[in-house]
């Protein structure tokens, strides 16, 4: 039986919700987002975008500002209501399980910002991508965001990540973290480089570029490991 995958096991999706869209883009989800616009003009063509796993829309309206026409799609419910309060003028849909409700071969450009780590098993992860595939048009772009290995042994900015369950990673365990910002825990599940080129290769989807974002002096943080390890990979893959 396929493992239930750790954002369907949020015991309090409404103070989940709550306390993640008070996250503000800094410290590592600003490397999730700062090179963004760089990678999207350089790899995707067209502006019809899919945020899947849009959470609380704070990716949603950064995809917008970069002149892209952008649904969000969340599993949670209470995501996409604190998206819809964010964003009143946006399109937000709850989905179930992986599902994406669009036809095949609909957007350029699909999105994926700290999801796919929350995924329990390769074969789940093999099926969201060949969901994402399908819904891709010929040469559309997937871009996701997913956290390396350093994230969990390492000392950075703003996450805790000193808990028993990251001494050992092994792929497909459980991992845990702290962020310190909001006073959150979040548990996921930890997939190798391997992994996760690998599920996507199976799907169709041909990697073209991966990117480990460094901290910069001119982001003008007071960055740790940042500026020596990424605590984030980001695929960029076509299909």
């Amino acid at each position: 039986m396929t493992e239930v995958p750790v954002w369907k096991k949020r015991k309090n999706p409404e103070t989940y919700a709550e306390l993640f869209s008070k996250l503000k883009v800094q410290g590592s989800y600003y490397l999730s987002l700062r090179d963004l616009p760089i990678l999207v003009s350089k790899f995707v063509t067209g502006t019809n975008t899919l945020d899947y796993g849009c959470g609380p829309a704070t990716s949603t309206l950064f995809l917008k500002s970069l002149g892209l026409t952008v649904k969000g799609i969340d599993i949670s419910a209470a995501m996409i209501q604190k998206a819809r309060t964010k964003d009143p003028e946006g399109e937000y849909r709850v989905i179930q399980n992986m599902e994406i409700p669009d036809d095949n071969n609909q957007y350029d450009f699909v999105f994926a910002n700290w999801v796919l780590l929350e995924i329990g098993s390769k074969e789940e992860l093999y099926q969201t991508m060949c969901e994402i595939f399908r819904v891709l048009k010929p040469n559309g772009t997937f871009i996701t965001t997913v956290a390396s290995e350093h994230q969990y042994n390492k000392d950075f900015l703003n996450e805790n990540t000193q808990f028993s369950e990251n001494i050992n990673l092994i792929s497909g365990c459980q991992v845990k973290k702290l962020i310190k910002d909001v006073n959150l825990i979040i548990c996921d599940y930890f997939w190798t480089n391997e992994d996760y080129q690998e599920s996507m290769k199976a799907a169709g989807l041909n990697v073209v570029y991966v990117h480990e974002p460094l901290g910069l002096d001119e982001d003008d943080y007071q960055w740790k490991s940042e500026k020596t390890l990424s605590p984030i990979r980001i695929y960029v893959a076509k299909k």
